[in-house]
């Protein structure tokens, strides 16, 4: 970029700066507070078209001019050079830019920055990364400042002053390092078919570290940038430097119901809307009218109560089906979780206790440490956890499923410590313990369900292959 071109931009960023509703002189004045932070928010629905156009294409430029434009803004030199040391960071997004995780072409947005929607699913420890980092000469005691680039750190090749190759030790008071932290971030269940959704690896930097933790949805503005799988590969995997987070609600505001506003409003007037709802769940289902009427008021939920006595009660529901095989348990189950934009399935078979809820992970973020990761019941946040073959997990792993269904929240505190949002509503479905219950023995003796556990369910249902004549023909008839 010629010189023309850069004051060109600086002076567009000025006026800019003087446009946009942010209290930049009350930024100047009372900074640097010991409080206050080093960064200024900008929304870019204040900045010029043109400006966040560019914005897109050459993220770190145009924040640069802006913080430089800062500094324009008072006369003060040494509070000048004060504030051109603050960063500028850009935040909102232009719903018609909104990437989905992997719903994009890596060519067409490697190196722009780009608005993308997704879950976190891991997230590593806070940790700190060199940015230029400080080498003392033990010869002469010059210290060498070597800016970092890459993964790998960069050493000095000789002394700037007595120019001897060395010995050097690092000075780490002088250097200069960041709050860093890797999450991985994934496409939204809703929005994929796919069993093993598209994911990308995300940095996290200063103030923005800790801010995201595993189970939040969120529309973050980040700089993808490619990079090679292994130090040979012709095979580069877009890696991101997040700029801004913008937290998405975790009720259910962001899912789009136009499509379906006639039949919602017919529904709504009509005299039979209760028996209109009931009758709507796994319609293909012949017979248990009470599980499904059970089922129906699960899916809208109930009002978390706060007590005069400082306690609380949670609104989410858990259902619990047990019966013979062949009852139709399993198809209940995927229906419900067809049907609920922000759900998640598993079966007992395949889970572990921290695939269900959540646990600390060896991460394959390239750097040795441990994730935080986010199971079953963290993603299904504010949504359904369905769980089929409960009984088929073993009894440590189901141990963890109680604190989520009782406190709506899972704590962990092994290499990783952390406390997640698990306010879900719970679908379960198990078998009895000799593969079909015994009318004449008592059925908590066929349950392979310890008592804690069972508690934590509100409803229980036991669906029983009786054989009746007229109830099978009506059955085999529906199918």
């Amino acid at each position: 970029m010629s010189d023309s071109l850069r004051r060109s931009v600086l002076n567009a960023c000025i006026e800019a700066m003087e446009d946009v509703d942010v209290d930049i002189s009350g930024f100047i004045e009372g900074y640097p507070e010991p409080d206050e932070p080093d960064v200024l928010e900008v929304p870019i629905d204040q900045l010029p078209d043109a400006l966040v156009n560019d914005w897109y294409k050459k993220p770190e430029v145009i924040e640069s001019h802006l913080e430089r434009a800062l500094g324009e803004f008072t006369d003060d030199e040494e509070l000048t050079h004060i504030i051109t040391s603050a960063k500028v960071r850009l935040t909102g997004y232009n719903d018609d830019r909104v990437y989905d995780v992997g719903q994009y072409h890596p060519d067409d947005i490697a190196g722009h920055l780009i608005h993308i929607r997704g879950q976190v699913t891991e997230r590593s420890k806070r940790n700190l990364r060199d940015e230029k980092v400080a080498f003392e000469c033990e010869r002469c005691g010059q210290v060498n400042f070597i800016e970092q680039r890459g993964d790998g750190l960069k050493s000095p090749t000789e002394c700037q002053n007595c120019e001897r190759q060395g010995p050097f030790v690092e000075n780490d008071r002088k250097s200069v390092m960041r709050n860093y932290q890797v999450i991985r971030f994934q496409t939204l269940p809703e929005e994929t078919d796919e069993a093993d959704p598209d994911a990308i690896t995300l940095r996290l930097f200063d103030d923005l570290v800790g801010t995201l933790r595993p189970g939040d949805r969120a529309i973050l503005n980040a700089v993808l940038k490619p990079r090679r799988k292994t130090k040979d590969s012709r095979v580069k995997v877009l890696e991101g430097d997040v700029k801004s987070v913008e937290l998405l609600t975790a009720d259910h505001s962001d899912i789009d119901i136009e499509p379906h506003i006639d039949d919602i409003e017919d529904v709504a007037e009509a005299d039979n809307t209760y028996e209109q709802v009931i009758d709507s769940v796994a319609p293909f289902h012949e017979g248990d009218r009470t599980v499904k009427e059970a089922i129906a008021l699960q899916l809208f939920g109930g009002i978390t109560k706060d007590l005069p006595d400082g306690g609380w009660m949670r609104g989410n529901s858990h259902v619990l089906l047990m019966g013979d095989p062949g009852t139709g348990k399993t198809a209940l189950c995927r229906y419900v979780a067809d049907l609920v934009p922000r759900s998640e399935y598993a079966t007992g078979k395949m889970s572990t206790g921290a695939g269900l809820t959540a646990g600390a992970v060896k991460n394959d973020f390239g750097e040795e440490g441990w994730t935080l990761q986010a199971g079953t019941l963290v993603r299904a946040n504010k949504g359904m956890a369905v769980i089929d073959e409960l009984d088929k997990m073993d009894r440590e792993d189901r141990d963890g499923i109680v604190e989520a269904m009782s406190e709506q929240e899972i704590t962990v505190q092994k290499i990783v410590s952390g406390i997640l949002p698990a306010q879900t509503s719970v679908l379960a479905a198990a078998n009895p313990k000799f593969g079909t219950f015994d009318p004449m023995t008592d059925i908590g003796q066929q349950l392979d369900l310890d008592d804690v556990l069972l508690s934590r369910f509100d409803l229980w249902f036991l669906l029983r292959d009786v054989p009746d004549e007229e109830k099978d023909e009506s059955v085999a008839s529906s199918v």
